[in-house]
């Protein structure tokens, strides 16, 4: 019986790729953590979050109350 390898070395020009890849997504979800950060910041203010809808007058006024009260 002949033991057969099917593994095969890492062609060298995958690497830079992975790597670039690699950085790309990180990047991707560093932005989405930062940008829902903003929202909840903004909500937290008194402002509407981008993505959702605009706040009613009188949610506006209990937000910024609570603002101010803290």
């Amino acid at each position: 019986m002949t033991f057969a390898d099917t593994t095969f070395a890492t062609p060298r020009f995958i690497l830079p790729l992975r790597d670039t890849l690699s950085s790309l997504c990180n990047r991707h979800h560093t932005a989405s953590a930062i940008a829902h950060l903003d929202d909840r910041l903004r909500v937290d203010v008194g402002l509407p979050p981008r993505g959702e809808r605009t706040l009613l007058p009188h949610e506006a006024a209990a937000r910024a109350a609570m603002m101010a009260w803290r």
